[in-house]
């Protein structure tokens, strides 16, 4: 069974104090950004196409929807197929070799004189695909789809009180073992002991933990804030962190299924935060997220929740909306960027640096401006220059038509790489 609420439009709301607090006049909209999984290809879905870059910018193909269609959402790639969903409540699934459609679900509607009723609603998060099923969040809540037929039909539909603008987080053993925690076999003696779960975060404040197989409420939680980032899972301790727009980031034990601590930030937490592994026996585990009021914060874990060890640097007066990257150099030297609204991308040695993110001059790798605000969740690919090098690069994407994807190098000052602009054909 489902749950069955009245959706609120809660989002118009948001929108109009996002585009308030952003100097209003400006654009609020931005592509969605991923890789393929061995960081060769680039997929981008913005407007009304979706398309393949390779890391030297020449395009494999571009996916045009329907005329009403307007992409936003992050795509997912897995086995050989990109899933994006559109702002008519429509997921496509596209050949990742040569950009055809393989089916398109459309929800289900029914015409009344000229309006349409029904599902009929924007995805804005990515989707989730899990043992032959799919999850997509939208205004209304979650829906899951049979993936065994093509098109795949709806299983099942869970309502919350507002959108669903993050992706849900599939858990159970296998995706433990094969996508989420890879090396938990072998690293770390943990038995999840859990029931395959769906964990899906909303503007309506809460956290639902479904059974994905029939959409049932097995617990839920008030976070005191609503969440537009996605969930960030701590494999060694199992458990999620989040960030809302009560300013705060919150650590829920799966297990004991609360909030078993909080940490205090200066603004809204849009983006999800990111796990970083020291190699410090002393303080093995830290977590990296940023703000809408410009900082970027490095928190130790423990066994208690968040650790006594917390630094704070404002990057930028402007806000820092995407999800923080930590990547490596092919050195081996780790470091986190951050894109801002400032048309700015930052870089910040971790390692061998003792500080992290604090305020000092040396653990700033470089700042390097672009034309449009850094607005994407980063991502990063490996390019073969002429010579038969390898160059590792930052993979951004902004509200500028004109650098709707942007490739910095991320050993050379970050100087940017090449720009591709969005094109409507």
């Amino acid at each position: 069974m489902s749950i069955h609420l009245t959706p609120i439009r809660w989002w118009m709301f948001i929108f109009l104090a996002v585009i308030i607090t952003a100097c209003g006049t400006r654009s609020e909209s931005w592509p969605g950004i991923s890789a393929s999984d061995d960081n060769t290809a680039i997929f981008a879905a913005y407007k009304r196409t979706v398309v393949s870059l390779n890391p030297d910018q020449t395009r494999n193909w571009a996916y045009n929807g329907e005329n009403d269609t307007s992409f936003y959402a992050t795509p997912t790639f897995i086995d050989g197929i990109v899933y994006v969903g559109d702002f008519k409540g429509r997921i496509h699934a596209i050949d990742a070799e040569s950009g055809e459609r393989l089916w398109m679900y459309e929800p289900e509607r029914t015409q009344f004189l000229f309006f349409e009723l029904g599902r009929n609603d924007r995805i804005i998060g990515q989707v989730t695909i899990g043992e032959d099923t799919l999850f997509a969040g939208d205004e209304y809540g979650v829906f899951a789809l049979d993936m065994s037929e093509t098109p795949p039909n709806t299983l099942w539909e869970f309502e919350t009180k507002h959108a669903v603008w993050s992706r849900p987080l599939y858990i159970s053993q296998t995706s433990v073992e094969n996508e989420l925690c890879p090396n938990v076999r072998t690293d770390w003696d943990i038995d999840w002991n859990i029931d395959p779960t769906l964990f899906v975060v909303s503007l309506d404040q809460h956290i639902y933990a479904l059974d994905p197989d029939s959409g049932d409420l097995r617990w839920s939680l008030d976070l005191d804030g609503g969440i537009a980032g996605n969930l960030t899972l701590d494999c060694l301790r199992q458990r999620i962190y989040v960030g809302t727009m009560n300013q705060q980031v919150l650590a829920i034990d799966i297990k004991q299924q609360k909030v078993i601590d909080r940490f205090e930030t200066e603004g809204w937490v849009w983006g999800g935060p990111v796990i970083y592994e020291t190699g410090d026996p002393d303080d093995p585990y830290r977590i990296y997220f940023s703000d809408l009021a410009g900082y970027v914060y490095e928190v130790s874990l423990t066994e208690d929740g968040f650790g006594e060890r917390a630094f704070k640097r404002r990057l930028s007066n402007e806000p820092l909306r995407a999800t923080p990257l930590i990547v490596e150099t092919l050195d081996g030297e780790s470091v986190l960027v951050v894109g801002s609204e400032d048309q700015r991308v930052y870089a910040i040695n971790l390692t061998p640096s003792p500080s992290g993110v604090a305020d000092n001059r040396e653990d700033l790798r470089w700042v390097r401006e672009i034309d449009g605000r850094a607005l994407a969740n980063l991502t990063w690919v490996d390019h073969q220059t002429e010579e038969g090098e390898i160059e590792r690069l930052i993979i951004t994407g902004t509200d500028s038509d004109n650098q709707m994807v942007v490739a910095l190098r991320l050993e050379d000052g970050g100087r940017v790489e090449w720009a591709y602009k969005y094109e409507n054909d």
